[in-house]
């Protein structure tokens, strides 16, 4: 399905390629549906400027909602966790193009360049969920970008997004997270929010 995808001519009208895969994973790898593992450099490989040459010069952006392994981190320090991620965020208030280019053959740049991960966790760790609400790190993206796409770019909104994980802690044995992301991208990319209202 991705191979199809990477492959699909209508990326030369878009300007970016957002994927999201929430799934069960291990270190640097998912898990599709038939239990295989795929790495995540296989996925976003798939799209670099090499195998997909309709996205060469335009952002590609991959969220991945999965463990990374099957550590829990305790945290570490005298920081105060704001409690269950259920209860922190029912507190927050949830608010709030360039010319098409078809041909890329006269544009060069490196293979991996324009690439965002952004990972619900760290190597190793596992990741967290809550059974009304939903994924910590899906949570927080969604939040984030509701309420600050309209002024900040994707790097400002992955940083809050990491601080907010971090704030969780489950309920009972006090488990902490932090999300990642790591970025090629050459330019500012921000998300087209429309109007913002306080």
């Amino acid at each position: 399905m991705l191979k199809k995808e990477s492959k699909n001519s209508d990326h030369a009208a878009r300007h970016s390629f957002i994927l999201i895969i929430l799934s069960h994973g291990t270190n640097d790898a998912v898990y599709g549906t038939d239990m295989k593992k795929l790495s995540i450099p296989a996925i976003t490989d798939l799209f670099n400027g090499k195998n997909c040459p309709f996205l060469v010069d335009k952002p590609k952006l991959f969220f991945i909602q999965a463990c990374q392994g099957k550590n829990f981190d305790k945290g570490s320090g005298d920081t105060k966790a704001d409690g269950d991620l259920a209860e922190y965020f029912s507190r927050l208030e949830m608010a709030g193009r360039p010319k098409e280019r078809t041909d890329s053959s006269d544009v060069s740049v490196p293979t991996m360049a324009d690439i965002l991960v952004a990972m619900a966790t760290t190597p190793d760790y596992v990741s967290w969920r809550n059974e009304s609400l939903g994924t910590w790190f899906i949570i927080a993206l969604v939040y984030a970008i509701s309420k600050y796409a309209h002024k900040d770019d994707i790097s400002q909104i992955l940083t809050k997004v990491n601080n907010l994980v971090s704030k969780g802690e489950t309920a009972r044995e006090k488990f902490r997270q932090v999300s990642q992301w790591r970025s090629s991208l050459r330019k500012g990319f921000y998300f087209f929010p429309g109007l913002h209202q306080s």
